[in-house]
């Protein structure tokens, strides 16, 4: 038998401390090779080395990059919410559970080297997952969400795409084409993200983190990416697009009607909410421990008799649309006419 040669195994246990290792582990996770009790743990991996050249960095951290600091950290505590409790909401993360997420980051003098490093938030991922999804599952969950965060080949083709849609050429652009390696990576996490709603969504926010980590390199040199893929000032200014519009906090509070209900075994569910008074439809979490057994009732009857009930909405609005939403309150109608 050919012996394991990039990946540490311990019976069941795989040890990561490479990209080689992760990319050969979700690929087996992948093409259903691993056995369902698969255990990883992480070494030293999943890991991004940013090092900045400029006279502005010389062992320290400008306002730009702690932003995407903060940034990456949001989308890293995102992506954890939906794979354990299926939303991407941060109200049903508590300070503990947050802080045991964080990064760490260490920066080191010469230029400034920052290197920022996930494995405390894989491992947490990892032991929170055990028992809702399978050992294969939590492989390609982690790793391929980690990858879409981390992946300096990602962000080659983040700017290959941007300088396509604003018809700009950059110079010595053979800079953006993937090597046979990345390529081979490139279709392993497009499997992953096919197979995975946690991975998909993932992707989808680490688009606007890209965006937050082209514009640390403004005032560099240089930056090099994961010790490999270099760009200068010119070309993260080319290739950035500043957010959209930033979203607002409101209540939506009024009289619904409930088009679509569930009442899942776990305590946490998605309903579809149309309101009486202007029509607005749109989708709302509830956390059912944060209600009584009356509360609970009032919207079990509302439901399935097909009658009004007034709710206490949290929402975020952006362009005009509701993006998340969450009930916080329970009424009969009657009660709220009072």
């Amino acid at each position: 038998m050919k012996k394991e040669k990039n990946t540490k195994k311990t019976d069941n246990l795989f040890k990561l401390s490479t990209d080689e290792e992760a990319y050969s582990v979700l690929e087996k996770s992948l093409e259903k090779k691993l056995p369902d009790d698969v255990k990883l743990n992480f070494d030293g991996w999943p890991i991004l080395k940013l090092e900045y050249k400029g006279t502005n960095f010389n062992g320290t951290i400008n306002p730009d990059i702690a932003q995407f600091i903060l940034d990456l950290q949001e989308v890293l505590n995102r992506s954890y919410n939906l794979g354990v409790n299926k939303t991407l909401n941060l109200r049903y993360l508590d300070n503990d559970t947050k802080k045991n997420l964080n990064v760490k980051v260490t920066v080191k003098k010469g230029s400034s080297l920052v290197e920022i490093k996930l494995g405390d938030w894989a491992q947490k991922l990892a032991s929170e997952l055990v028992g809702k999804m399978t050992g294969p599952e939590i492989a390609t969950v982690i790793i391929g969400c980690a990858a879409v965060f981390t992946a300096g080949w990602l962000l080659k083709k983040h700017i290959e795409h941007r300088s396509t849609e604003k018809r700009i050429k950059l110079e010595n652009d053979s800079r953006l084409q993937l090597s046979q390696e990345e390529t081979k990576r490139l279709d392993i996490v497009t499997k992953a993200i096919s197979q995975s709603k946690v991975v998909s969504e993932s992707y989808v926010m680490a688009e606007t983190v890209r965006d937050s980590l082209l514009k640390t390199a403004f005032d560099a040199d240089s930056l090099k990416i994961q010790g490999s893929f270099t760009i200068d000032s010119d070309d993260a200014k080319s290739a950035y697009r500043p957010k959209r519009r930033e979203s607002s906090d409101i209540q939506l509070n009024g009289i619904y009607r409930v088009r679509q209900f569930g009442w899942p075994e776990s305590d946490l569910a998605r309903l579809r909410l149309f309101r009486v008074n202007d029509g607005l439809e749109f989708n709302a979490d509830i956390n059912y421990l944060d209600f009584d057994a009356i509360e609970k009732n009032a919207l079990k009857e509302a439901t399935f008799s097909k009658t009004e009930i007034y709710l206490e909405v949290n929402a975020t609005l952006l362009h005009e649309k509701v993006t998340t939403a969450i009930i916080v309150g329970i009424k009969k109608s009657e009660e709220k006419s009072k």
